[in-house]
């Protein structure tokens, strides 16, 4: 297993071969798949509050899409690593901006293409500018402190929040089980006591994540960060049936999920894996 490195991660989702000014001078997300899990977010979400739940490097790229209807975003993430990236995203947009420590230029472009691209998409509904959306996110992700709303913690230990609660929690490609299947009784039951009345769960994520069906080459394009993986390594298959019953057993109602095709050529394409998109409410 090769060494994590949470800027890699990053841009392998939002790459300047999908994210680009075209010859036209208009701003791209050219890859489908990633618009299908921006429209998912801003179908299945409520007006209100979020919590991000293992927010990763690609927390605020998300958040662009869903902004106008959020009030305060939060993060939480068991990785420091992943901490740091987006307090140099949140520090850059400060009045007056401080110098980003790890985030280079290029990262810092590509994201101001992306919400470029959303401000100009009607899918989004946003009819603002680029720099409208990016100052609203990062004044919402602001605590009462001035500081990054952004936790350190494990989504298996929610009391970190103590009795906070949202109208949405989002787990975006974060769905990780330590030992098998039951654990996510355990993670859905957490995650309700921190939902408002008629919160929503939302869940975006790949059918079929377990390693059986990947040998070390292939495992080599998914170095998670070292310490979630030997915390939450259970080696099975998520598939829509048992990510709808087992919501359910945590007491979740109106439970939706689906499946959408990878489109976007790699590794996941190649093992044929769909994403799972799935939503549910209090």
């Amino acid at each position: 297993m090769p060494s994590y490195n949470s800027l890699i991660q990053l841009r392998k989702s939002f790459c300047s071969e999908w994210v680009y000014i075209n010859k036209e001078g208009k701003a791209v997300i050219d890859a489908s798949d990633l618009h299908d899990i921006m429209q998912f977010y801003r179908q299945a979400i409520k007006k209100g509050t979020v919590l991000n739940l293992g927010a990763g490097t690609t927390h605020f790229h998300y958040m662009l899409a869903i902004e106008d209807k959020l009030t305060h975003i939060t993060a939480l993430d068991l990785g420091k690593e992943h901490i740091q990236i987006l307090q140099d995203f949140f520090n850059y947009y400060q009045n007056p901006p401080k110098q980003a420590r790890f985030i280079s230029k290029k990262d810092l472009n590509i994201f101001q293409i992306t919400a470029q691209s959303v401000a100009q998409d009607s899918r989004y509904g946003q009819d603002r500018s680029r720099e409208e959306i990016i100052k609203n996110i990062i004044c919402k992700s602001t605590n009462n402190h001035g500081k990054l709303d952004c936790i350190y913690g494990d989504m298996y230990q929610l009391d970190v929040l103590g009795d906070r609660k949202f109208d949405n929690i989002i787990l975006s490609f974060s769905l990780f089980i330590s030992r098998d299947k039951n654990d996510m009784l355990k993670l859905f039951t957490g995650i309700r006591k921190h939902l408002s009345s008629e919160g929503r769960i939302i869940i975006a994520d790949f059918e079929g994540v377990g390693d059986s069906g990947f040998g070390e080459k292939e495992a080599e394009d998914f170095p998670e960060l070292p310490k979630v993986r030997n915390i939450y390594s259970a080696d099975f298959d998520l598939d829509q049936n048992i990510l709808a019953d087992y919501l359910r057993k945590a007491g979740f109602k109106e439970v939706k999920v689906k499946t959408v095709p990878v489109e976007v050529e790699g590794i996941e394409k190649e093992h044929n894996l769909n994403y799972l998109f799935a939503q549910a409410k209090v």
